[in-house]
């Protein structure tokens, strides 16, 4: 695409909607190649959707109409891995079962946000490996600087599962010193279970 004063101006991304959209109905697309499908995903990926040149939309639209089977999904997923797409592979590995590539995203990107501390821990107590849950609620405790709340309540309800009184009130304790925890939600997810 051409360079413009304003990219709304050039006519070639009004093409590359059409195109895309004319693509994605037809039936036979998924019927090409995976060779040739690849590589279109590939280029899409490579260029962020081409979402600079507001070709987002149909691009991401396209991209999900490319792949059919798992294998081509998990494929696509080890495109967007190497790319700047490390998010959305991983949501795709979790959703066609390469849950190690899913767990290893969530483990090599816990920082200051709760979001992904709360999907590992929920990961992993669906997993029921209650061991790295708490691992990884504690570890939140420690460095998140964001919402704790739902954290504090699966510790709290851990520690009260556990019989452990003297952590569960400790825990609770420190919900109420914390900026980052909502007390009275807390308190409401506790009602009737006091240790």
């Amino acid at each position: 695409m051409r360079y413009e004063g304003y990219i709304d101006d050039q006519w070639q991304i009004d093409e590359v909607w059409k195109i895309c959209e004319a693509l994605c109905r037809r039936e036979e697309l998924q019927q090409e190649p995976w060779e040739v499908r690849r590589k279109v995903l590939s280029d899409i990926m490579e260029n962020d959707y081409y979402d600079y040149y507001g070709c987002g939309d149909p691009t991401g639209d396209l991209s999900k109409k490319l792949c059919v089977t798992k294998q081509e999904y998990l494929a696509l997923a080890d495109i967007m891995d190497r790319t700047y797409h490390s998010r959305e592979a991983a949501d795709l590995y979790h959703k066609y079962g390469r849950d190690d590539k899913y767990v290893s995203y969530l483990e090599d990107n816990l920082g200051k946000k709760s979001e992904i501390y709360i999907e590992l821990m929920n990961y992993y107590r669906e997993q029921e490996d209650f061991e790295n849950s708490r691992r990884v609620a504690e570890q939140a405790l420690v460095k998140c600087r964001d919402n704790l709340t739902e954290i504090f309540i699966y510790l709290l309800e851990d520690a009260k599962e556990k019989g452990d009184k003297d952590k569960y009130n400790k825990l609770y304790a420190s919900a109420k010193r914390r900026r980052g925890a909502d007390i009275n939600w807390i308190d409401r997810a506790l009602i009737n279970q006091e240790v």
